[in-house]
């Protein structure tokens, strides 16, 4: 058993049956035996150089109609106007033709299979033959690319028996009797009684070709005055009724949904804010991005952090906004959102549409430009950012402010708590506008021995919110007592720390902290009361 393979690489397989007009749109399905003889016959003149004599055995041997395997098709076609010379040859031009180029659309991926069951070819044979195939440019057409394979043995047998979608056609049996499904279409192939003596070389006395796979229609026409070529015969095949009825098959498109962490926009403004006003910016921002959202009255969990009862979230899964001074001149020049939950696409649009941040009494407008969505372990895009980067050691950006009352007995005193033994108090050097360092650690919750803490002060409260953030335990915290703006020293209480008509946090104090990890962390760190509408922010302390 031996076979053929023809992948048309278009797609496409441009032919019309013999003795038919090609403006009758009939396409020939399967490729007639007699058309694969003469395309062996052609790519042997043109590309191989081969005996005569071997060709003409080759030939011989593939008289026998092959078995047609054939993928799913359609049928379709275009339509060309062309010149046609209808004896006026000063004028030839003028005279256009309406031509249909009917073509079989096939799956670029599935060939035409071509199996003769009982021809098995010698190693000579089977060279030369594969030869051909590699040689072979074009079937029926020129336009009908195609690339053709011989197949044989194990091989053969593995791939007919793994074929998906396809149907077989093959000479009608002797007792003529059709399936339901099938149908009867004509095809010329060769009669095997070809006298084997004749080569293909040989002319007669005008100049053509004795043999008759390589007689021309213009000699059918004019001499012989019969469409039909000698030593050829129609063979009836039988061919499934709906081989060219579209593939009915039905797929169910399941498009995941692509989820970001972190968007990203530039702030652009005749006067940008100072970095005192992160409070009020990413209030404006939530604000901004509730209503961009919740145009067609849809709420928002993830933009918001509050349910559908109007109740606060109690993780923190929704938004972080998150104002940043990037070039470090004491004014916000970019804003973060980042949710750990995540944004799907509505979010993703309805953010997208955010263009400015305007109210609240802001002295001018600021421009919003979106700079990128993208998840947060894409770090190419993020690692110009300070907030979104790794460390081990994070400073304050904005005040830490507590989430509680610190915590006193009837009579004034402090309740104390042990400091945990792996985390070190460091005293700074320089204590700002406090007096000693007495005080400034009293302040921050700790006593000057450093033998204890106030339950719920500010040191005790941040260690709460490392925790509640599932950061590890740091190695060191470090009171940082003003912040520093180019080059000059200011406090904390210069920043805004109540939102405009909501609720006041327990206590307005703001707190800045120097916290060092064992390990590194990967941003962004925001603690404490209002760490979601930019306070509590840290960002990398690259003096250390």
């Amino acid at each position: 058993m031996f076979a053929l393979s023809f992948q048309f690489l278009a797609g496409r397989y441009h032919s019309t049956p013999w003795g038919r007009h090609v403006n009758e749109g009939v396409p020939e399905w399967p490729p007639s035996p007699w058309r694969i003889l003469r395309t062996i016959i052609a790519t042997w003149k043109l590309k191989v150089d081969a005996e005569e004599k071997d060709v003409r055995d080759l030939l011989l041997n593939l008289l026998e109609p092959p078995v047609f395997y054939l993928p799913v098709a359609t049928v379709g076609h275009t339509r060309h106007y062309m010149p046609w010379d209808k004896g006026n040859k000063g004028n030839w031009h003028a005279s256009k033709t309406l031509v249909f180029d009917t073509f079989v659309a096939v799956p670029k991926k599935s060939p035409v299979i071509a199996v003769w069951e009982n021809v098995s070819l010698d190693d000579k044979a089977l060279k030369l033959i594969g030869e051909f195939a590699e040689n072979i440019s074009y079937l029926g057409r020129a336009e009908s690319w195609c690339e053709a394979e011989i197949i044989e043995g194990e091989k053969l047998v593995n791939i007919l028996k793994g074929l998906d979608n396809y149907s077989i056609s093959k000479p009608l049996a002797e007792d003529g009797i059709l399936s339901s499904s099938e149908e009867i279409v004509n095809i010329l192939c060769a009669d095997e009684g070809i006298n084997p003596k004749i080569s293909l070389d040989e002319l007669d006395k005008k100049g053509n070709s004795k043999h008759p796979l390589l007689i021309r229609t213009s000699t059918l026409r004019t001499q012989i005055k019969n469409l039909n070529p000698p030593m050829s015969n129609w063979v009836q095949y039988t061919r499934s009724e709906d081989c060219f009825e579209p593939s009915k098959t039905s797929y169910t498109t399941v498009r995941e949904e692509k989820k970001v962490h972190i968007i990203r926009f530039l702030l652009d403004s005749n006067a940008l804010p100072p970095v005192t006003d992160s409070l009020k910016i990413a209030d404006i921002a939530r604000s901004t991005a509730i209503s961009a959202y919740g145009k067609g009255r849809k709420k928002t969990s993830i933009l918001s952090g509050k349910d559908d009862d109007g109740n606060p979230l109690l993780s923190n899964m929704h938004t972080f906004y998150l104002p940043s001074d990037e070039d470090r001149d004491g004014k916000l020049d970019h804003i973060t959102l980042y949710a750990s939950g995540g944004y799907d696409e509505d979010h993703q649009r309805a953010i997208a549409r955010m263009e400015r941040l305007y109210g609240y009494n802001l002295k001018n407008d600021v421009n919003l430009l979106l700079l990128g969505m993208f998840d947060s372990d894409q770090w190419p895009e993020t690692q110009n950012s300070t907030l979104l980067s790794s460390s081990r050691i994070w400073k304050s950006f904005t005040p830490y402010i507590l989430t509680r009352h610190p915590k006193v007995t009837r009579t004034g005193q402090w309740k104390l708590k042990n400091i945990p033994e792996n985390v070190e108090i460091k005293i700074p050097e320089n204590l700002a506008y406090y007096a000693t360092k007495e005080y400034l650690m009293l302040e921050y919750g700790i006593l000057p021995d450093l033998s204890g803490m106030q339950i719920d002060g500010p040191a005790s409260q941040l260690l709460l919110s490392i925790d509640k953030m599932g950061l590890p335990q740091p190695s060191s915290i470090e009171p940082i007592p003003a912040y520093e703006e180019n080059g000059a020293i200011k406090q904390w209480l210069t920043f805004k720390r109540y939102r405009s008509g909501k609720h006041a946090p327990p206590s307005g104090n703001p707190y800045g902290f120097r916290i060092t990890f064992p390990e590194e962390i990967k941003g962004p760190v925001a603690l404490g009361h209002g760490c979601h509408y930019g306070l509590g922010i840290f960002i990398p302390d690259d003096q250390f």
